[in-house]
């Protein structure tokens, strides 16, 4: 069924949930926003290409809420009458026992039972998208739901039987579109498009190093959600033994935030960041998924493989304004599309790397070190954050002190377009609005502002004290201790036992 056929009553109505499926949960696009410092991930949908054509194909504006189902979808009965459309891996869906086409809006009768099924051999992840949205409160500035901070979407969980949510109102939104031709095509063997660096060689990685990763296609591990993604493969060829102050491994730098999309070098695991996954730690970040193709690690499934492709950050750029044109006009995609299809001399060139990646990522803007300030090198972390280091690789509380003085000059410059900034031990990851703001321009005022950061050695700050003790030895830190031997690396120096190891690491009587 279309959803040509009699307009939809105007009003509010609920969905009541009669199975969960695995995991289903209330996501909207822009997940939350300026909190990343603070830990608060963006959460947030995580095919956000699929998630969006689905909330335009009913009509939605970009801030309603829908669904995220994981490997199985849920069944769903609807009150009112509604438009729905489903994306993403939702390939066995049927309403009332009838088969539903994914991208393709359907009407459902108020009374009608929508079954979202199993997703299938390829992908991983469905997505519900219902005229007028889930409209669940918003927390901390989303409906999304942050399953381990327990807070978002309805109650801060996954849905589960017998839950009701409530949906909004269906006046004034877009007319319908079909989508179903602009829905990519889900794989087993997948190819990401990434930006180097920040990190690579010749510090921390060797240049037959670096060549050798971007040459490998990864095995996605059994151990893949929406905090990150393990893959498998060599171990990487490291330019140093250790990470000097920073750590046992030549993975560990000083703790320094994560883009979405980064991968870390966890040890010698490399491991995707997720929407919902740690704001910063200790590990080298080779690369950065495009934003244009972020949507596709929401359907990796263990078993697969993913190669991790260089661009250059104009090939990134050029991806990710045809992907916002898309989404801009989702019909004139489709024409153009069945344009493309009829005549193929009208088709644009494959898009891949043009050049050999760069051993050691470009600098976007430096300063050099003065009797008050540390030094600084400001390089991409992806297409919408850069990554300020400040100083040599090492531990300075001094210089620690700098880094959050130029965070704060940052804050107080109120620049359009910056979404968020996260400090770490001696470095600033910053995220921007690239249609507001380019990373150029913000490293040229990061530079500006470096060069007026006062010497921090005549800087009176408003403090508190807080006694705690140096670790919680606590059942439960145990559990978790014994939980991280079993699943990640038994044979780690702090295993099995970390309190021990802070003890003994620190010299503690």
């Amino acid at each position: 069924m279309t959803a040509t056929a009699a307009p939809l009553r105007t009003g509010t109505g609920t969905v009541t949930v009669l199975d969960a499926g695995v995991q289903t949960t209330v996501q909207d696009l822009g997940g939350r926003r300026g909190m990343w410092d603070v830990g608060v991930p963006p959460s947030g949908a995580w095919d956000d290409f699929g998630f969006a054509l689905a909330n335009r194909a009913v009509g939605n504006p970009p801030s309603a809420a829908g669904l995220e189902a994981v490997v199985t979808g849920p069944t769903l009965r609807f009150d009112r009458r509604s438009l729905v459309c489903l994306t993403g891996a939702a390939n066995h869906a049927t309403l009332d026992g009838r088969p539903v086409r994914p991208g393709v809006v359907t009407v459902v009768p108020a009374g009608a039972v929508l079954d979202v099924g199993a997703c299938g051999e390829r992908g991983m992840r469905a997505y519900v998208a219902i005229a007028g949205g889930v409209r669940v409160p918003v927390d901390l500035g989303s409906r999304a739901t942050f399953l381990l901070g327990g807070f978002g979407g309805l109650d801060g969980r996954a849905l589960a039987a017998g839950d009701e949510l409530p949906l909004g109102p269906i006046e004034n939104l877009a007319a319908p579109v079909d989508v179903a031709p602009l829905l990519p095509g889900l794989r087993h063997d997948w190819t990401a498009r990434v930006l180097p660096g920040p990190h690579g060689a010749p510090e921390h990685l060797t240049g037959a190093g670096v060549e050798a990763f971007f040459a490998t296609a990864w095995t996605v591990d059994h151990r893949a959600d929406r905090t990150g993604i393990r893959l498998v493969g060599p171990a990487p060829q490291w330019a140093r033994p250790d990470g000097g102050e920073a750590g046992l491994h030549p993975s560990n730098i000083h703790d320094s935030a994560y883009p979405v999309g980064g991968i870390m070098l966890s040890g010698d695991t490399p491991v995707i960041v997720g929407p919902d996954g740690p704001s910063l730690c200790c590990f080298v970040v080779p690369c950065v998924v495009i934003s244009a193709d972020r949507w596709m690690l929401a359907q990796l499934r263990p078993g697969d493989t993913v190669r991790l492709t260089p661009v250059t950050a104009s090939e990134a750029d050029t991806a990710n304004a045809e992907r916002a044109r898309l989404l801009a006009d989702p019909p004139a995609a489709v024409a153009a599309r069945f344009v493309r299809a009829l005549d193929p001399t009208t088709a644009p060139p494959l898009e891949g790397p043009t050049a050999r990646p760069p051993d050691e990522p470009a600098l976007l803007g430096e300063l050099a070190a003065t009797g008050r300030s540390p030094g600084i090198r400001i390089r991409r972390a992806g297409d919408h954050h850069v990554l300020l280091e400040a100083g040599p690789p090492e531990l300075d509380l001094t210089v620690r002190l700098w880094v959050h003085l130029l965070a704060d000059a940052l804050r107080a410059a109120g620049l359009p377009g910056v979404q968020e900034i996260v400090e770490g031990v001696r470095s600033l990851l910053v995220q921007v609005d690239r249609d507001r703001l380019s990373l150029t321009a913000l490293a040229d005022v990061l530079v500006e502002l470096a060069g007026a950061v006062p010497d921090p050695a005549g800087v009176t700050l408003d403090v508190r004290e807080v006694r705690l003790p140096i670790a919680l030895d606590h059942p439960a830190a145990h559990e978790a201790m014994a939980r991280y031997a079993r699943s990640v690396r038994p044979d780690a120096p702090w295993c099995p036992d970390n309190v021990e190891f802070i003890r003994r690491i620190n010299d503690l009587g």
